[in-house]
């Protein structure tokens, strides 16, 4: 028989603190000067690429996390929806839980989380550097990101109601004290898109490895923006600074809400198979380790997509053989 998987993916002011020269990724020993969390609000600009840098500070730990952030609209990360956020203090952001690793990964990671990484490095907030994150649903803010989406994602009609920022401000790189790197993640959301811009600032030079994309679990959906693992990922010519994908330097924006996650199982000889996908317009195929077939026309049932398909055992197989199908939906949109 035959075994089948359809995957359907459808600072103005600075504290000074003091600082020893052991080495904490050893020691790491406890300092209440570094386990800090206060809300302020010190700036108020939008000059590009940043977002304004404001809000609540995570605490000041090598390796550490903000504390679970409930989020006060949902945030749907290609089909999934959360209604919490980490911000973790090496460059990345989770859902599930806070994420310590200053080791980053490759793009695809074929793991169990669900990340965006904006600048996946090992970096050390204790010294010099905060990390900010604060949410908004009204305001100026919203309407810079209401502008910025329907900039960047043209015929959306798009309109905020949530931006959630974070931002790694002058932050340094484990072990050189004195480095400074400002980065930030913008989500932003409304009616049924999600989005996340990356924005870059100044960026310090380092031998350190970045990663800097988004990557969901089993990696259905990921994208490293190119820079990464390279020499030129840091320094005056960085290329996440001086690149984009929407014409703004240090400026890369995505669209993340598309695509649902249901896998349905099913044991034949040949099958047809119906489904539907709420993605909007689903782009469908269909492949498996023996041969890769093409799907053919969708049909527009309503808000959703729909699609029969057959699928025949080939004669080389026995069947008792184990044959995995993958049923890729993936919306049409720009990157």
């Amino acid at each position: 028989m035959f075994f089948v998987c359809f995957s359907f993916l459808t600072k103005q002011s600075q504290t000074t603190y003091t600082h020893t020269t052991q080495d904490h990724k050893l020691i790491k020993h406890y300092n209440p000067k570094y386990n800090i969390r206060r809300t302020i609000s010190k700036f108020n600009y939008m000059s590009r690429p940043l977002y304004p840098i404001a809000g609540t500070t995570s605490p000041r730990l090598d390796d550490g996390s903000s504390p679970l952030i409930p989020l006060q609209r949902p945030f749907v990360y290609f089909g999934r929806s959360y209604s919490q956020i980490y911000v973790n203090n090496n460059g990345h952001l989770t859902f599930n839980g806070a994420f310590s690793s200053f080791t980053p990964q490759r793009f695809p990671m074929y793991g169990t989380r669900d990340i965006i990484t904006v600048f996946w490095t090992d970096l050390d907030n204790r010294v010099n550097g905060e990390i900010y994150y604060n949410q908004y649903t009204s305001g100026s803010v919203l309407q810079q990101a209401t502008q910025d989406i329907n900039r960047y994602f043209p015929g959306l009609n798009f309109n905020a109601n949530w931006v959630f920022v974070a931002t790694w401000y002058e932050v340094a790189y484990y072990p050189t004290t004195g480095t400074r790197t400002t980065i930030q993640a913008v989500l932003i959301s409304g009616g049924q898109y999600s989005f996340v811009l990356m924005n870059y600032g100044i960026i310090a030079l380092t031998t350190h490895n970045v990663q800097a994309g988004y990557d969901s679990e089993n990696s259905t959906h990921h994208f490293t923006i190119p820079g990464s693992f390279s020499n030129n990922a840091t320094g005056i010519y960085s290329a996440f600074r001086l690149g984009s994908n929407v014409n703004v330097p240090g400026r890369w924006a995505f669209r993340i809400d598309l695509g649902s996650r249901v896998v349905i199982h099913i044991t034949i000889p040949s099958i047809t198979q119906c489904f539907t996908s709420k993605a909007p317009a689903p782009m469908f195929s269909l492949s498996n380790r023996a041969r890769t077939s093409t799907v053919a026309a969708l049909t527009l049932l309503g808000h959703d997509w729909s699609k029969c398909m057959s699928i025949m055992k080939q004669s080389s197989l026995s069947r008792d053989d184990l044959v995995r199908l993958r049923l890729a939906i993936r919306s049409l949109y720009l990157l």
